[in-house]
């Protein structure tokens, strides 16, 4: 698992994706920079423009990786500008920040400490390592899937054939990356098992269908017809 390389952070600029990843380069931490935007998520209607491109390090270099970023900021947090937006952020907005890390570049999470420290706000490195362990447990809470997407999943296959596969395999087998870099299931249980049967369903009816064209020169249901 550690030589594996997984997510460390996201980013919506392709510069700054790539001037991060140099910077670890030339501290010897190896760099993957990828478009991590998955083409289907059945809960997209609930999510806002994401950042997706993934900047992937080896999970045994993501303690290393994190103090040389925290040093690379540290340098610049004190000579940001006074406009910058996070100055005008309350005391409750910036506690957001640390409190979800994942969602604010890692520039943000440390100016936000800065000035949370500067408003006499208890941070200490116990506090913003519990807060960081809270967010992990709840980053990896799997999803539910709506029930219009899963009946919608089990006619994909009988009407369009391949999507169906696709389906089904991005809900049964599709994972995501916890900020510490673990990997898991981005869907419960029961949604992965309608999944699985989708995948499996989808495979059997494409299968016939290929078979039926290549055989009868016509589409599954005349192979139906001649199998009845």
């Amino acid at each position: 698992m550690n030589n594996a390389f997984v997510t460390f952070q996201r980013f919506n600029d392709p510069e700054l994706a790539n001037a991060t990843a140099e910077k670890l380069k030339e501290n010897n931490i190896e760099a993957l920079i990828e478009n991590g935007r998955q083409f289907f998520n059945p809960n997209f209607a609930n999510n806002a423009v994401e950042a997706d491109i993934e900047l992937k390090l080896k999970q045994s270099d993501f303690a290393r990786a994190e103090k040389i970023i925290e040093s690379l900021y540290n340098e610049s947090i004190d000579n940001v500008d006074k406009d910058y937006y996070l100055f005008e952020f309350t005391t409750a907005e910036l506690k957001e920040i640390i409190s979800k890390p994942d969602e604010w570049g890692k520039f943000d999470y440390q100016l936000a400490q800065k000035l949370l420290k500067e408003r006499g706000v208890d941070l200490s490195e116990a506090k913003i390592s519990s807060l960081k362990e809270q967010r992990t447990k709840q980053l990896a809470e799997p999803e539910s899937v709506s029930s219009n997407w899963i009946i919608a999943g089990y006619i994909l296959p009988f009407i369009f054939g391949f999507p169906g596969i696709v389906f089904g395999w991005i809900i049964a087998y599709s994972k995501k990356s916890l900020p510490d870099g673990q990997k898991v299931f981005i869907y419960n249980n029961k949604a992965r098992a309608h999944g699985r049967r989708i995948f499996r369903i989808s495979l059997i009816v494409v299968g016939l269908t290929l078979l039926g064209k290549f055989i009868y020169g016509g589409n599954i249901y005349n192979l139906f017809h001649v199998l009845w």
